[in-house]
């Protein structure tokens, strides 16, 4: 348990995955009415 624990803090830490981290906290305050929500779609970003 302890090695999966320490596998899964390096992962979030990890800076490549820090972009994905902030695309998906700054979800909930994209404006639909725009139509520039972002959706992320396997990795993939569309506008």
């Amino acid at each position: 348990m302890l090695i999966t624990f320490l596998a899964l803090f390096v992962w979030v830490l990890h800076p490549k995955n820090t972009s994905k981290f902030n695309d998906a906290a700054n979800l909930p305050f994209a404006d639909r009415n725009e139509g520039a929500a972002v959706q992320i779609d396997n990795r993939r970003r569309t506008k």
